[in-house]
């Protein structure tokens, strides 16, 4: 009983930071490590079997949620920024590659659009 009355109450304190769902293995190892690199105290939820709760990094005092915030969104800032200079100059455009490419995308949206008819 005990137990189950610790994590009521974390539950009742806690505040969700940073939902998981749809992101990259390296970018929430980078979050995770930017709010350890904070200094801030936090844990994780898993996702429910039936999508009834989506996985989550938690903070465990509310006075750390602003700092945990600051420590993210930093952290994504770079991250948009190396995922950004790791981007082909393909798909950026520029000579025959780059008309090429577009060309293919519309092959694949007309073909969708044919498909879907």
């Amino acid at each position: 009983m005990r137990l189950f009355s610790l994590q009521l109450l974390f539950l009742l304190v806690a505040r969700r930071v940073f939902k998981l769902g749809g992101v990259e293995r390296d970018e929430a190892n980078g979050v995770r490590e930017a709010l350890k690199g904070a200094g801030i105290e936090f844990y994780e939820t898993p996702p429910a079997n039936w999508g009834r709760s989506t996985a989550a990094i938690w903070v465990v005092n509310d006075e750390d949620f602003g700092n945990a915030r600051a420590a993210i969104n930093k952290f994504q800032s770079n991250y948009v920024l190396r995922a950004k200079s790791q981007v082909p100059t393909v798909s950026r455009g520029g000579g025959l590659n780059g008309v090429l490419v577009l060309l293919g995308g519309v092959i694949v949206f007309l073909g969708y659009l044919w498909i879907t008819k």
